[in-house]
């Protein structure tokens, strides 16, 4: 039998998978791991198997969204708005007003843009 420190071969036998995988997760990991699973009806193996060998690599490679950074940010947006249409109830609005409300308008319709093409 040969041993790697990853992969473990099995004696011949009847099995259609004879090399083990050993892949150490935290706690929170396997917890997490669990549930997908679960939430796609594979056993655990078959989930990551699945994964690991069909993957799209985009997918793989898609860099994670910073929801807290785009939660403040909207956040931002929406009280930069309300300042406006305050000012524009008390004062009218100028040039330079509408020019600003566009450059909002474009920066929140970016942000949510991001956000739904991370779902």
């Amino acid at each position: 039998m040969e041993f790697d420190s990853f992969f473990e071969k099995k004696p011949p036998g009847k099995q259609k998978r004879p090399v083990r995988c050993y892949l150490y997760l935290s706690h929170e990991e396997i917890k997490q791991l669990k549930k997908q699973a679960e939430a796609a009806g594979l056993p655990v193996s078959r989930y990551v198997r699945t994964l690991s060998l069909y993957a799209d690599d985009a997918s793989l490679k898609k860099k994670p969204v910073d929801y807290n950074r785009l939660t403040v940010a909207i956040n931002r947006v929406g009280v930069n708005l309300n300042q406006l249409v305050k000012h524009y109830n008390t004062w009218g609005l100028s040039e330079k007003d509408t020019q600003e409300l566009k450059r909002f308008h474009q920066y929140t319709h970016d942000l949510l843009k991001e956000l739904i093409k991370s779902l």
